[in-house]
């Protein structure tokens, strides 16, 4: 798991006994490295899920439909939406 974080170019890597933990997952288990892909894309799709999430609660709260509108099929937009509000 260590492995495919360095990989795929995070920085953190300490988390990853407490992340295979939290899934049942002990160093023990056979599991293959797709099964891990596979956990791991989940939830990093997650995790991107409930960021665009709270930026479209912000951009409502705050009326700016358009910028919301933008974001939706912008993706350099969104990139600088998310600096803006603290989302990076």
């Amino acid at each position: 798991m260590k492995m495919i974080k360095v990989l795929s170019g995070e920085k953190d890597i300490e988390d990853v006994e407490a992340w295979m933990s939290k899934q049942g997952i002990s160093e023990e288990d056979e599991v293959t490295v797709c099964e891990l892909f596979d956990q791991y894309e989940r939830k990093g799709r997650a995790e991107g899920e409930n960021r665009f999430a709270k930026l479209v609660q912000i951009l409502m709260d705050s009326g700016r439909n358009d910028d919301l509108r933008k974001a939706a099929s912008d993706q350099k937009y969104r990139e600088q939406l998310y600096m803006e509000v603290n989302l990076a």
